[in-house]
């Protein structure tokens, strides 16, 4: 059996979480969809800032740094974890596929995501 080949997103979404986040969420996987271009009227960048902001009242809800966490980080490991929800959903997404294309994995976020189609809602 041949290797499923997702690796332009998923890596663009590793990518992304590296730089602004601690793990891969499905918040990662719509940011690399939209920075392939599979989401018209969606800012890349104002999507990115809208995560890292989230993700800052998150943790200050529990009086922690964003910026403290973030700088304690291995920056230099291959990947950051990745979500049980992001795991099942690309296991969803590739499933009787070989490639699996931005607008795909988009379509399998919102038929299967909470999280995605409420990050999607509000980027609208």
């Amino acid at each position: 059996m041949r290797a499923k080949t997702l690796s332009p997103l998923f890596a663009d979404a590793c990518a992304e979480a590296a730089d602004i986040s601690f793990v891969v969420g499905v918040e990662h996987l719509v940011l690399a969809i939209a920075k392939a271009g599979a989401l018209p009227g969606v800012d890349a960048d104002d999507l990115r800032e809208r995560i890292v902001n989230d993700q800052r009242e998150a943790l200050a809800t529990f009086g922690i740094s964003f910026d403290a966490v973030h700088d304690a980080l291995d920056h230099d490991a291959p990947c950051l974890p990745i979500t049980p929800e992001t795991k099942r959903l690309l296991e969803l997404a590739t499933r009787r596929r070989r490639e699996l294309t931005p607008e795909q994995l988009l379509a399998t976020l919102r038929k299967h995501s909470a999280s995605a189609r409420r990050l999607l809602d509000e980027t609208r």
